[in-house]
């Protein structure tokens, strides 16, 4: 099992879309953060999740479409 390691950049992003979703519907954006933090869950065991990513040996995971 690997480790999560979060950027900062990564905690900032997933707070600014969590504000910015609760201007409309606190209740959603509870859900979508909970959705992006579920899909990254994953990733502790299967590391490969997705796609190859556009930088060189990255991989990348969509967490939602409207996020892509």
């Amino acid at each position: 099992m690997h480790a999560i390691h979060w950027k900062r950049q990564a905690i900032n992003d997933l707070i600014k879309i969590g504000q910015y979703i609760a201007r409309e519907s606190p209740a959603n954006a509870a859900k979508m953060v909970d959705l992006i933090e579920g899909k990254i869950s994953p990733l502790a065991t299967h590391p490969r999740l997705g796609h190859i990513g556009r930088k060189r040996g990255t991989y990348e995971l969509v967490a939602h479409e409207s996020y892509a």
